[in-house]
C-alpha cells in the first residue's frame, strides 16, 4: 500500500466478501475499504482491517464493520481518541468492552442488527453522542447512565426486548426523535414528559393499556405514533395540551380523547393503521 501524506483522517468500510479494494476521494484525506461484493465469507479480512484502524489510532475517524462475524470489540478500540462515527450492522456482536467508554469524541454510534443484550455502564461516556441506534438487538434493559448522554439528538431502540425504561431517560432532555418500537414495554416513565424538545415519538408495536399523563408535556411533539401498541391504549388527556402535533397514528383499538377527534385545525390528522 502506498503511502500517505497528511492523513487527516482514515474511515475503514468492512463489508462481507473476501475480495478488498482501496478509493481514495480528490483530496486523498479519507481512506475507503470497501468490498466488491455482499456474501458473506470468513471474516479474516475484516480483522486484519480492524487491525489497521487500531494501528493509526490518532487519525481513524470513521470506522464501519459489515457482516464481521465479531462477538466484541478488542480492548485497543478504546485507543481511537478521535473516532466520531462508528456504525458496526450484522457482526453478531455480543458485548461491547468497557473501553468503549474511551471514546470521547464519539458523535454517532450504530450497532444496528446485532446481538446485545446489556450495554455497559461505560455507554454513558459520550458526552458528544448526537445519534444512537440499537435497534434490532436483543436488549432487556438500558442502563441508567443513558441519561448522561446529554448531547443526545436521535435514539432508535426499536426492535428489541425491552420490557422496561429507566427514569434516567427523562434527561436526554435534547432529543428531537425517539423511536421504541417493536418491544415489549407496558408503560412509560413519568419522566418521559421532560423531553419537550422531542419532536417525533414512536411507540407502536409494544404492550401499552395507558400512556402517562406526563405525555401531555411533550409541547415540540410533532409526530407520535401507538399503532399497535395494545388492545385498547388509552391515551390521556392531557395529550390535548400539545398544540405542535399534526400527525397522530392509532390503530382501530385505540381510545382517543374526544378533545382530539373534536380538534378543529386543519394540520392535525388521525391516521387510522
Amino acid at each position: 500500500m502506498r503511502k500517505l501524506t497528511n492523513l487527516l483522517a482514515i474511515t475503514i468500510l468492512i463489508g462481507g466478501c473476501s475480495s478488498m479494494k482501496q478509493t481514495s476521494n480528490a483530496n486523498d484525506d479519507d481512506v475507503y475499504y470497501s468490498r466488491k461484493d455482499k456474501s458473506d465469507t470468513t471474516s479474516i479480512h475484516a480483522k486484519n482491517n480492524l487491525e489497521y484502524a487500531l494501528a493509526h489510532p490518532t487519525t481513524t475517524t470513521t470506522l464501519t464493520l459489515r457482516r464481521c462475524n465479531l462477538k466484541t470489540l478488542p480492548p485497543e478500540i478504546g485507543t481511537l481518541k478521535n473516532l466520531k462515527t462508528l456504525k458496526i450492522y450484522k457482526c453478531k456482536l455480543e458485548t461491547l468492552p468497557p473501553e468503549i467508554g474511551k471514546l470521547g469524541n464519539l458523535e454517532t454510534l450504530i450497532l444496528n442488527t446485532n446481538k446485545l443484550k446489556t450495554l455497559p455502564p461505560e455507554i454513558g461516556s459520550f458526552e458528544k453522542l448526537k445519534y444512537l441506534s440499537l435497534s434490532y438487538n436483543e436488549l432487556e434493559k438500558l442502563p441508567p447512565e443513558i441519561g448522561n448522554l446529554i448531547s443526545l439528538e436521535v435514539l432508535s431502540l426499536n426492535g428489541n426486548q425491552l420490557t422496561e425504561l429507566p427514569q434516567e431517560i427523562g434527561r436526554l432532555n435534547g432529543l428531537t426523535y425517539l423511536t421504541l418500537a417493536n418491544n415489549k414495554l407496558s408503560e412509560l416513565p413519568p419522566s418521559i414528559g421532560n423531553l419537550t424538545i422531542l419532536k417525533t415519538f414512536i411507540i407502536g408495536r409494544n404492550r401499552f393499556d395507558k400512556l402517562p399523563a406526563e405525555i401531555g408535556k411533550l409541547s415540540s411533539l410533532y409526530e407520535l405514533n401507538v399503532s399497535g401498541s395494545g388492545a385498547m391504549l388509552q391515551i390521556p388527556n392531557s395529550i390535548c395540551d400539545i398544540s405542535s402535533l399534526e400527525n397522530l397514528y392509532v390503530d382501530a383499538s385505540t381510545q382517543i380523547p374526544y378533545c382530539l377527534q373534536s380538534r378543529n385545525s386543519f394540520r392535525f390528522k388521525i391516521i387510522v393503521q
